[in-house]
């Protein structure tokens, strides 16, 4: 049975509607998760304009990369949720702009040598589709140390140059 029938232009202002309702949800209950989890477990972070909560360990106030560049890191990877790690690296290189936008956003706050806990919430991670192995809505933890920046990301040597 047929209930209503909306013009093309009706049902896209609907859909945009509906979206930006969830996402207001979603983005609500991140930050209230995040918020609790630090505050149970006596966690002092800052928190950015992104809604990315972090913890500074080491801050040498060396020079920063852009979220164009290429980096070299060690990090791994858990759900906030259960603290199961998902993954981890002990030395990779990539481009940031290719990478989740909480990485795009939290790793140029580090200097070579710093490291920091990031905590992204679910929108600046992987989202309400999630991706292999990561399920939707997912808030992640990231430990990350920034060994080097450079310029581009060259794929035979999987370095930054």
């Amino acid at each position: 049975k047929v209930n209503e029938v909306m013009s093309m232009d009706e049902f896209m202002k609907w859909r945009d509607a509906k979206t930006k309702e969830r996402e207001g949800k979603i983005k609500a209950k991140d930050e209230a998760t995040i918020s609790k989890f630090l505050a149970d477990n006596k966690i002092q972070a800052q928190r950015d304009t992104s809604g990315i909560y972090y913890v500074l360990h080491s801050n040498k106030g060396g020079a920063k990369p852009t979220a164009d560049q290429c980096v070299e890191v060690k990090y791994e990877g858990k759900f906030l949720d259960t603290g199961v790690p998902f993954d981890s690296n002990p030395k990779i290189a990539f481009s940031l702009n290719q990478v989740i936008q909480g990485w795009r956003l939290a790793i140029p706050m580090l200097g070579k040598g710093d490291s920091a806990t990031f905590y992204i919430p679910s929108a600046l991670a992987y989202g309400p589709q999630g991706n292999y192995g990561i399920p939707p809505d997912a808030v992640l933890v990231f430990d990350v140390t920034l060994f080097d920046f450079k310029n581009t990301y060259d794929p035979t040597t999987k370095t930054c140059k």
